[in-house]
């Protein structure tokens, strides 16, 4: 993995070409699954997909609906080919035992749509956010660090963003008419709490000072 940025909170990592090309082929078929109509996703009784309330034009798809070859594509790729960079962002929240896989999605946000201001939890755990496509616009704004320092991440095909899932981050919009596709993996300890706080906004509805 080649390390874009390392901050205390947030790392930026471009994996090689063809682990980027794997993880990119893999949730393009994902998404391929849904019907795409005007203005957001067709949905059936059968469609697994289900809408974000905490975002706009936003879906996503549990990892207990994806097929056991996607599921080990991922696997191998955040617990394998990012297993050094997953124990470090795991020590630096005082993990000194085993973890679990908390939130599993694959995630993807409409032309126009974004995700507002919020935490992933308000608990020691860690993001692992794996882009599989580039587009125009949709990147991650991250507040790195006491100073309120911003960074922001353009979405990248095998892109991969870690970071303390206590950490406050954004999506901006989606521009231009090709959709945004991630997957998002929460790790927490095993000590953790049981109750997540996955997409809980920010106390104010401004961007923060």
């Amino acid at each position: 993995m080649h390390r874009l940025v390392a901050s205390p909170s947030v790392e930026v990592l471009q994996p090689p070409a063809e682990q980027a090309e794997l993880v990119g082929a893999t949730l393009r078929r994902m998404v391929g699954r849904v019907d795409w109509g005007v203005g957001g996703v067709r949905r059936s009784p059968s469609d697994p997909y289900y809408a974000d309330p905490q975002a706009r034009d936003q879906y996503v798809l549990p990892a207990s609906n994806w097929t056991p070859e996607e599921r080990a594509v991922f696997e191998t790729f955040i617990f394998g080919g990012l297993a050094r960079e997953l124990a470090d962002a795991l020590c630096r929240i005082g993990n000194d035992g085993g973890y679990r896989v908390a939130q599993q999605e694959a995630q993807v946000t409409l032309p126009g749509g974004h995700f507002r201001w919020h935490q992933d939890r308000r608990y020691p755990a860690v993001s692992v956010i794996v882009y599989g496509s580039a587009c125009d616009g949709g990147e991650l704004e991250v507040v790195s660090g006491g100073g309120g320092v911003r960074l922001v991440v353009p979405p990248r095909e095998g892109f991969v963003v870690v970071m303390d899932a206590r950490t406050l981050h954004r999506a901006r919009p989606v521009s231009g008419d090709r959709p945004k596709l991630a997957v998002l993996t929460v790790v927490e300890p095993v000590r953790s709490p049981q109750e997540s706080t996955y997409g809980q906004e920010a106390p104010y509805q401004n961007d923060p000072a």
